[in-house]
């Protein structure tokens, strides 16, 4: 005898199917059950919110995990709530790195669950821009870092680096003189000068991307592998895979010099990220932990397991006496009187464990 259904379970059979097929998900929009297959490894109280956020100053955190998501926290780490691809049409899940000013946020994503690219919001994540290969002068869906100044985004990608400027985008590689490699793994920017970590050495512009310079190991340099780069006081900050690079006679460029492990007791020479404020230097590294000290560079102070969640640090983000450490299949580690003491969070609401950058306002 043939097997029937009620016309109800059809419907709900056909809705169901419908809604997986278009790759929407199973989330409730408040928090619901993980259900959908993307999210099957990602922590199970993860609290997906779609509806935006308002940066609360000092308190808001911004964590990029692998294949969960954005995870914003208004509270200081106390509750996040996520955004996704399948909920929030965020670009993709795998976030590779975040940028915040104000109600804007700049996401930098990779293909896994979707097309991956870059996801801009203007509005505090309720609403999502996507800018992929098929945005004309957008160099790769791989992205691996963003910044944001004065009205230009800068996106560092595997296939160049894409500017937008002026309403449109211009994509730079190495069929541009000076520029390093077609692979740019992070990015800094002020004013009229560029600074691009790339894989090929460290590129920087000083017209707004007209004409570049590149700088490799004949230059001091660490490592022609550069994962990051930050600039403050003149002073330039490579995160080489060889250890710090910094530039000898700021604000001039030239000659670098590096600080490798051990002669200058950086843990670790592999670095994958470098964060500076007025007083302090960060430097993430992989399986050193995190290493700080002040602007001269010396005494070191050494952050590893069980201070922080992992030795693995992806990336690094501090204001004031707050310091927020990304870790690797360990959470975000947050210290709240300048590493005296520390907190590790695997979830509270985070997507993953598993963070791959971070940034605060």
């Amino acid at each position: 005898m043939k097997k029937k259904y009620p016309f109800a379970v059809t419907i709900i059979l056909i809705l169901v199917l419908a809604q997986y097929l278009s790759g929407c998900g199973f989330f409730d929009t408040s928090g619901g059950d993980v259900t959908n297959s993307y999210y099957a490894n990602c922590n199970s109280d993860i609290n997906i919110q779609c509806t935006g956020v308002t940066a609360i100053p000092g308190q808001t955190i911004y964590a990029g995990t692998y294949g969960c998501g954005l995870s914003v926290s208004v509270d200081n780490g106390a509750h996040f709530t996520t955004f996704t691809s399948a909920n929030c049409v965020l670009a993709d899940d795998v976030i590779n790195g975040v940028y915040a000013s104000g109600s804007d946020i700049y996401v930098a994503t990779q293909p896994f669950n979707q097309n991956g690219g870059l996801s801009v919001s203007t509005t505090g994540g309720a609403t999502w821009t996507n800018y992929t290969t098929a945005t004309p002068g957008f160099g790769s869906n791989t992205v691996y870092g963003v910044y944001a100044s004065g009205g230009n985004i800068y996106a560092a990608t595997a296939g160049g680096l894409s500017i937008f400027s002026g309403g449109a985008w211009t994509n730079i590689t190495t069929t541009t003189l000076g520029f390093g490699s077609n692979t740019v793994y992070g990015v800094y920017a002020s004013g009229t000068d560029i600074y691009a970590a790339t894989a090929g050495g460290l590129s920087i512009s000083i017209n707004s991307g007209g004409a570049w310079t590149n700088y490799t190991t004949l230059n001091g340099l660490g490592s022609n592998t550069v994962y990051g780069v930050y600039v403050s006081g003149g002073v330039i900050y490579a995160a080489t895979a060889g250890g710090l690079s910094t530039n000898i006679t700021p604000p001039i460029v030239g000659l670098f010099i590096n600080y490798p492990n051990p002669l200058h007791s950086i843990v670790g020479n592999f670095l994958t990220g470098v964060y500076v404020t007025g007083t302090d230097i960060y430097a993430a590294t992989y399986l050193g932990g995190l290493s700080a000290a002040p602007l001269a560079l010396t005494p070191w102070t050494y952050y590893t397991t069980p201070n922080i969640g992992s030795n693995t640090v992806n990336g690094v983000y501090a204001s004031g006496t707050n310091i927020y450490a990304a870790t690797a299949g360990s959470g975000l580690s947050i210290s709240n009187n300048g590493g005296t003491n520390w907190t590790n969070i695997p979830d509270n609401g985070l997507g993953s464990p598993w963070v791959n950058g971070v940034y605060g306002q």
